[in-house]
């Protein structure tokens, strides 16, 4: 297509499904440029812009919903910048499938809302986001870049720091869930809370954590807080905390610590 002409162009808003035969392609994809009400785009196919892929208008509430056989080819610009008034969502469901996602933060910009799907499994390589995120995690996440807000834990999700991956906030907590059937956190790279009453992970409602050797969870306050049900950490890593803590792990309805011949937790 020309460099400024588009695929799918939108002027009011709308909605529109790419399924996993189809190819969306000019100089944009798919445009809402300037557009006066939100845009929901589905791909499971292919869409792509020598501008950009997705482009979309600010100011108004804006969805992607990429499954995991989508492909994405140039900018995938959700409209809004991080902290605005109206705000974007970058949603990750599943075809039945583990997807990837590269670059989020560099090629997928403008989405301050991000969600994986309940039954979906995601790895995010490659991602930059800093503060200011709302990331619920309601299915299987594994996370091998820089994420620098909180992960919320919903309904049985799981997370999966890798050795290359961090995950951090200045926030209560840089993990975070309420949910009683909450899924296993595996930790190998850094996941850390710098608030001082903060905690790395809060599990509210019981869980589970098992830190590698490579893998070490640092706050100021808490290192691990699991608060009105049984949890089970395993260490063969370091907890820690910062001068203003209180405790490396702390569990308050019971539970089992497992610590390796390597591992390090510690408290004042």
């Amino acid at each position: 297509g020309q460099a400024d002409g588009a695929g799918v162009r939108f002027l009011h808003g709308g909605s529109v499904v790419n399924q996993s035969s189809g190819t969306i392609d000019g100089g944009y994809g798919i445009s809402n440029n300037g557009g006066t009400a939100g845009l929901s785009v589905v791909n499971a196919g292919t869409i792509s812009g020598t501008t950009a892929a997705v482009q979309l208008a600010s100011g108004v509430a804006n969805r992607v919903v990429a499954s995991s056989g989508a492909v994405f080819v140039g900018k995938v610009d959700g409209g809004n910048t991080v902290g605005a008034l109206a705000s974007s969502t970058l949603e990750l469901t599943s075809t039945g499938s583990a997807g990837t996602l590269a670059s989020l933060g560099s090629q997928f910009t403008h989405f301050a809302n991000i969600t994986v799907d309940s039954g979906a499994t995601w790895t995010l390589t490659s991602d930059t986001i800093g503060a200011g995120y709302t990331i619920v995690d309601s299915g299987t996440l594994t996370n091998a870049g820089s994420i620098g807000s909180v992960v919320t834990l919903a309904g049985s999700g799981s997370l999966t720091n890798t050795s290359t991956g961090t995950v951090s906030s200045t926030g209560t907590a840089a993990v975070f869930s309420t949910s009683a059937s909450v899924g296993a956190i595996q930790n190998a790279g850094l996941i850390t809370d710098s608030n001082g009453f903060g905690r790395a992970i809060n599990l509210r409602a019981g869980g589970s954590v098992n830190n590698t050797a490579s893998g070490t969870i640092v706050s100021n306050y808490t290192g691990v807080y699991i608060r009105t049900g049984a949890g089970t950490v395993v260490n063969a890593g370091k907890i820690d905390l910062g001068i203003d803590g209180t405790s490396g792990m702390r569990a308050g309805r019971g539970g089992a610590l497992g610590n390796g011949s390597n591992g390090v937790v510690v408290g004042s």
